[in-house]
């Protein structure tokens, strides 16, 4: 388990930004920068959407993820009580106009040990009816502070919803958006150098996001 902590950032804080990263003892760049690709699912009436909405402090995400043009999918599942959450990743063999959540278990990955595990995500897959919704893609920038906290920091998005009966119009947001990810912990670590930025933490979901851009929520 982890602590997600979002920090959206204007284009017109950049500078400010990129003078705080710049001047922080202890970090380091951990990977070349990639471009992130993801595939959100949701049920037609926006069940994890609406969950996040109105505030369920108990909240599934389902995500298709792949880096650059890379042919190598990840079936992402995440699960967050308030500002603390889990992500189970799962590789994928197939190609992306193959991928189905319906025939995950054909994988052998080392997560389904868990029989916990496995029968909290065949639960999902049963009790939903899982369909691609909004694809997000951004380029990201990885760093670790002291070995401990893990921060990426994402250009704007770009959105298009996948829906049937979309246009596939793609749409770009206008937030950069800083990410920290931190054991509970190293929490105290992590709030020293959020207050040591001039930065606030806000609440944040790409997924929501691309939503309201396209009209599909209501989301700031």
């Amino acid at each position: 388990m982890r602590y997600e902590i979002k920090i959206p950032i204007t284009e017109e804080n950049l500078l400010l930004f990129y003078s705080w990263r710049d001047n922080i003892r202890g970090l380091k760049k951990i990977h070349k920068d990639r471009v992130v690709n993801s595939i959100y699912y949701d049920e037609k009436n926006l069940t994890f959407a609406n969950d996040n909405l109105i505030g369920i402090s108990e909240r599934i995400k389902t995500r298709l993820r792949w880096y650059n043009n890379d042919n190598n999918f990840f079936y992402e599942f995440k699960f967050k009580k308030n500002k603390i959450g889990k992500k189970i990743v799962i590789p994928s063999s197939k190609y992306l106009n193959e991928v189905s959540f319906l025939n995950l278990f054909s994988h052998k990955n080392d997560e389904f040990k868990s029989k916990t595990l496995k029968n909290k995500i065949m639960q999902i897959i049963t009790k939903y009816d899982l369909l691609p919704t909004l694809k997000v893609s951004y380029n990201r920038s990885y760093y670790k502070f002291m070995n401990k906290i893990r921060l990426t920091f994402d250009t704007p998005s770009c959105f298009q919803i996948l829906s049937y009966n979309s246009k596939k119009i793609k749409k770009k947001d206008v937030l950069f958006v800083l990410e920290l990810k931190f054991h509970p912990d190293d929490y105290m670590l992590a709030q020293k150098l959020i207050s040591e930025s001039r930065f606030v933490p806000k609440r944040f979901s790409k997924y929501l996001r691309g939503l309201a851009i396209n009209n599909l929520a209501s989301y700031i």
